[in-house]
């Protein structure tokens, strides 16, 4: 029996693959129709998938987890030839080798990415605090069960039409009590400015191990990401981007190359510092809007920088957790109150 391919639209791509609705059809003829009882969306890519499996089931065993994450459980290899146009169109597939094994990872369609929801600015505006605490509350559940996402940015939130944010793709999480190795850690040793949601910390480690000087690695970032100095310019009361990076920088662990005391010392701050990095552009973008002194959020607007600032400070001593954070964006929240 023939199957005509049911790639569907392609949402989005980026190095991992490719993500399309519906899913594409399965070799033997299955399609992912539902997931959990939602529609589905499916993700092809070359890599191997089996960590990223492990972690979605594990992940959606935790309290809540439904309403904050969006993880695939289910995998597959797709029909082949593919041959949906929308298909073809994926990068991966398109540069994948002869030999090289496609994968369709299967989770619940959940919204738009948090980039192209956050364009309508009114509905942002309005929604913004309420999918910021929502954002804080999973990353406080998934770090309390141990785990480091570790690829936090708008491409990787997705909102609903209710405007519920969840977070997809945890092929790059890790458990920091588990690291020992730079392949555990999911951080290659390679520095690389424009790697632009990277935590100052990682950028510095990466120029220490690529044996490139901080005061050049800085200069080559901000040439790249001009938001580090952007938010060395609105947050000036701190530690420079430098004098931070310098800082770390000197701490014993880094001369003994010990990847493990890294893991386990500065792991959940960076998410912290993605997830700051995230809901500061899109603040930045609500500052630039002309209306926003008539919402309500303006009223909000010194909690919402000081929690801004304390996610994105480049001391990752200093830098604010994910309970903290949604304490004092939250006070009394049930989630980072609880044991």
């Amino acid at each position: 029996m023939s199957y005509s391919q049911l790639g569907g639209r392609l949402l989005g791509q980026g190095v991992y693959g490719c993500t399309f609705e519906p899913a594409p059809r399965c070799a033997g003829g299955d399609v992912f129709r539902r997931v959990g009882g939602l529609p589905a969306v499916g993700k092809v890519t070359v890599e191997d998938v089996t960590d990223e499996l492990g972690i979605g089931k594990a992940i959606m065993k935790l309290p809540l987890a439904a309403q904050y994450f969006a993880v695939p459980t289910e995998t597959c290899r797709p029909e082949e030839p593919v041959a949906d146009p929308d298909v073809r169109a994926c990068r991966v597939i398109s540069d994948a080798g002869v030999s090289s094994q496609l994968s369709l990872l299967a989770m619940p369609a959940a919204g738009t990415t948090l980039s192209k929801w956050s364009q309508n600015l009114p509905r942002l505006a309005e929604n913004y605090e309420r999918i910021f605490v929502h954002l804080l509350e999973g990353m406080v559940i998934y770090q309390r069960a141990g785990y480091v996402h570790n690829d936090i940015h708008h491409g990787n939130v997705l909102v609903d039409d209710f405007g519920v944010a969840r977070y997809i793709d945890f092929g790059l999480a890790f458990r920091p009590d588990e690291v020992r190795s730079w392949p555990d850690l999911n951080m290659s040793r390679r520095f690389s400015p424009k790697h632009v949601w990277q935590a100052p910390e990682m950028h510095a480690w990466r120029m220490y191990q690529s044996g490139v000087r901080l005061v050049d690695g800085l200069e080559q970032i901000k040439r790249m990401n001009p938001e580090y100095a952007r938010i060395e310019n609105q947050f000036p009361g701190r530690l420079s981007a430098l004098d931070a990076m310098t800082q770390f920088l000197a701490m014993p662990f880094v001369g003994r190359n010990d990847v493990s005391a890294y893991a386990r010392q500065f792991g959940p701050r960076v998410d912290s510092w993605r997830i700051g990095l995230a809901l500061w552009f899109l603040w930045d973008d609500l500052l630039h809007w002309s209306e926003l002194r008539s919402t309500r959020l303006w009223n909000r607007r010194d909690v919402i920088r000081r929690v801004l600032g304390g996610l994105t400070e480049f001391n990752p001593m200093t830098r604010l957790s994910a309970a903290a954070a949604l304490n004092l964006l939250d006070p009394g929240n049930r989630i980072a109150g609880a044991v």
